[in-house]
């Protein structure tokens, strides 16, 4: 794909560095000739210095031609800049971040296809952190409702030995969680059928509504003794 992130802070050029990385054809745009060198130097992306906000620079950078345009630069005013002329310009997708929660529903207006709210992220994942200590990682998606988070199953529970199915039909098993990963010990998660196994040591990937993240875990974890 071809992509054109404008703003190479942090969040931008390690973006852009992953996706070069991934063999995507990717364009860096900021207004500091240093950290476009840099983009350049150390990540192997194209770069432009200029100020992504003015049309004529992302008309420079081909956005009517581009596949995604993500606005990473750190005031949100300059995101829906962007966005607003990446769209107008015909880009297929345009991506977002945003850090103040009252420029979500101006972006989604403006057309933005996805947002990414920093703070909102953030806070989400500390919060389920506190609350649920045997969360390992955590995501908060839509409005804070549900949460995508990794339990690991101990040796010994009592769903130790009992299918992706099984699970699904008990009666402890909240309705409103999917299974959406199983992962053994240092190896890669693979998305389960019905008839996976789940056993003592693997890392479990869920999906559920807040209100019923704890009865899961405590679900997955308990041991019989």
């Amino acid at each position: 794909m071809r992509v054109i992130i404008v703003g190479g802070g942090l969040a931008g050029t390690n973006l852009a560095h992953a996706l070069a990385n991934g063999g995507h054809s990717v364009t860096l745009i900021d207004r500091d000739p240093d950290v476009a060198r840099r983009g350049f130097t150390e990540h192997g992306v194209a770069t432009i210095v200029g100020d992504g906000t003015e049309p004529r620079v992302l008309a420079v950078a081909d956005a009517r031609k581009a596949d995604v345009v993500a606005a990473m630069l750190r005031r949100d005013a300059d995101n829906l800049a962007v966005a607003a002329i990446a769209r107008d310009m015909g880009a297929k997708r345009v991506l977002a971040r945003f850090r103040d929660p009252a420029y979500r529903s101006v972006l989604v207006s403006a057309g933005v296809d996805q947002i990414f709210g920093e703070v909102e992220t953030m806070v989400g994942a500390l919060e389920v952190a506190v609350e649920f200590p045997r969360v390992r990682h955590s995501m908060v998606l839509g409005q804070g409702d549900s949460i995508a988070f990794e339990i690991a199953v101990p040796e010994q529970a009592h769903v130790a030995g009992k299918t992706v199915r099984e699970l699904g039909m008990a009666s402890e098993f909240p309705r409103s969680v999917v299974i959406a990963g199983i992962a053994p010990p240092d190896g890669p998660v693979v998305v389960p059928r019905g008839d996976a196994i789940i056993h003592g040591g693997e890392t479990v990937v869920l999906v559920a509504r807040r209100e019923d993240v704890r009865q899961t875990i405590d679900f997955l974890t308990r041991v019989e003794r």
